[in-house]
């Protein structure tokens, strides 16, 4: 892909407005952290103390004052959406000096969707750059993240889709912090260099960060420690923070009530292969008595998806429900009306929320970002809401199927 010209000011003047919540200073030695939301328009899913994902980029877009950092797994746009106010805020931000970076799949853009990343690469101080992770590990570049100024970060659920911001359950988290938005930073340095045909760096910014954060407009309430951690497994800056230990060691420290929600979830992987890790630990939770609840998309509602599910669903303590979302009168809009978080919440105080599908290449061939929260805050905050959807008209319990055999791969 042609790379354009960076158009870099050497005042930040021209940015627009300064940190909102932090008195215009630099944020302070702590994370300040963020729930972030899309819920389908037509639906009752909105929650009034989560902030809608296009709000939040946007305003993350208006306060930038030298870099914006993108890493998505493509971008599709539509006309008169509200993806198309980001793309325009985006193109504004190159405008008045600010660089702007995007880094997307490369497979994915040959494949389906070009339209939007070369309109953006066509824009004078827009460079977009397509990472092979299909050629390096036979995945995909899967995280989906902003990175403002270093220390203004977005990672979720939510892709760089016109129907991840309106017609899709998303869910995110934005953390203010220069120390873990340079652990970030550092992954979209490794997969930009991948994309350059440069030999990524190594090197690390110092220890991994397990800092102390307190929620946005939260006053009052207890800190909680908050860390990152990354997939693939052999493509990290450190290995220490492959996310995928840490998800099995939350399972196994459970002793009252796990809650999980993702698009899909599978104990084997594309090509068959028989994978247990997180399912053994799931199991495991529920045998010792914990309360194991699971939401998945309905789009596993088939054959070659339902078995693993219905098999959990028929152990005692466990219970499984499909999210249904209704299409629009107006009419059926392709891959979407779906959810699509993707959440882990364990007593009530562990928490992670993250970019992986529960699957196994997620974990061990595609990129992906996450965060865990060890106290209070986003875990309670991510238990109502994850009670909402599973008490919510939309869910509709599976079947359970006493197996765990692993049916054929389709």
């Amino acid at each position: 892909m042609r790379r354009v010209a960076l158009l870099v000011l050497a005042s930040a003047a021209l940015a627009v407005g300064c940190r909102e919540s932090i008195n215009c200073g630099p944020w302070p030695p702590f994370a300040v952290v963020e729930l972030v939301e899309t819920w389908p328009v037509g639906t009752d899913l909105d929650h009034a103390d989560i902030r809608d994902t296009h709000v939040v980029w946007l305003e993350m877009i208006a306060g930038a004052r030298s870099t914006i950092e993108l890493e998505h797994f493509y971008a599709s746009n539509e006309a008169g959406s509200r993806l198309e106010t980001v793309v325009l805020a985006l193109e504004a931000a190159a405008d008045r000096g600010v660089r702007v970076q995007f880094t997307a799949d490369k497979g994915f853009y040959e494949r389906t969707y070009a339209e939007t990343l070369d309109r953006l690469d066509a824009h004078d101080g827009i460079e977009v750059d397509l990472v092979d992770y299909g050629a390096l590990t036979g995945g995909i570049q899967h995280a989906k993240c902003m990175l403002v100024d270093g220390d203004d970060l977005y990672v979720g659920s939510a892709n760089f889709d016109y129907r991840s911001l309106e017609h899709i359950q998303e869910l995110g988290l934005r953390v203010k912090s220069p120390e873990v938005g340079a652990w970030v930073r550092a992954v979209l340095a490794y997969d930009r260099a991948l994309a350059q045909g440069a030999e990524p760096e190594s090197g690390v910014p110092g220890k991994r960060p397990s800092i102390k954060a307190v929620l946005e407009n939260a006053t009052g309430k207890a800190g909680f420690a908050l860390s990152a951690g990354f997939s693939p497994d052999g493509h990290l800056p450190d290995q220490s923070s492959w996310d995928l230990p840490e998800l099995v060691a939350m399972l196994h420290r459970a002793t009252k009530s796990i809650r999980l929600q993702v698009l899909s979830y599978k104990p084997w992987d594309r090509q068959g292969e028989w994978w247990p890790e997180l399912d053994d630990a799931l199991r495991a939770a529920a045998e010792r008595g914990v309360e194991v609840k699971l939401i998945v998309a309905d789009w596993s509602d088939k054959p070659g998806s339902i078995e693993p599910l219905a098999s959990l669903a028929a152990l005692e303590h466990c219970s499984v429900s499909f999210m249904r979302i209704p299409q629009l009168t107006s009419g059926e809009i392709p891959f979407a009306r779906v959810v699509h978080a993707k959440y882990l919440v364990v007593d009530d105080e562990l928490a992670w929320i993250g970019t992986s599908n529960w699957q196994r290449g997620y974990f061990t061939k595609s990129r992906n970002l996450g965060f865990f929260c060890d106290g209070p805050g986003p875990a309670e905050q991510l238990t109502a809401f994850f009670d909402g959807n599973f008490s919510s008209a939309y869910a509709d319990p599976v079947a359970p199927a006493a197996t765990s055999e692993r049916p054929a791969a389709h």
